[in-house]
């Protein structure tokens, strides 16, 4: 394994967005390698692409990089309404959960039980996401949210909410 030198970082950035594949593959793999203030978020980039070379590269890079989970996490809400990209997103922080903050698993609750309640897509991947990280803090988000419904009397919400704790 070569080293680059830290100053080719910019080179990097707009090679990971060139024609070739291998190209981009390389260039995404090697920003993992550097700390360029701008290397995670190219990575992210990636991530999103409609590239399938770069979002495979971009997916390995942030499984190995240090200190990834903060920044896919915030990616999450971007993602909320592009079902592919929050499934991905999801699976690559799975072996990250424990890592996650307290405020982060808090977020992804928020984040799961408004896609539980608005019936998107998005609500499995950030369920399956949540059971990893925080498995209570996924239960008291259903209980809290059905509470909630209860008090206003709206029960079916409530109940449909509640049986979700049994995947939980």
């Amino acid at each position: 394994e070569v080293a680059l030198p830290s100053d080719s970082a910019t080179a990097l950035i707009k090679l990971s967005e060139g024609r070739h594949a291998e190209a981009r593959r390389f260039a995404v793999e090697a920003l993992a390698k550097m700390e360029h203030p701008k290397a995670l978020s190219t990575i992210l980039q990636r991530l999103r692409s409609d590239d399938p070379a770069g979002r495979d590269a971009a997916a390995r890079a942030l499984s190995r990089l240090e200190g990834a989970a903060s920044a896919m996490v915030k990616e999450l809400e971007a993602a909320i309404d592009q079902p592919e990209a929050l499934d991905r997103l999801c699976r690559l922080l799975v072996p990250h959960a424990s890592e996650l903050k307290p405020s982060a698993r808090e977020r992804i609750a928020e984040l799961a039980v408004e896609a539980l309640e608005a019936n998107r897509p998005a609500a499995e991947p950030l369920l399956r996401l949540l059971r990893a990280a925080d498995p209570k803090e996924l239960s008291n988000a259903l209980i809290e949210r059905a509470q909630a419904y209860k008090r206003a009397k709206r029960y079916a919400e409530a109940f449909a909410l509640l049986g979700r704790l049994e995947a939980a």
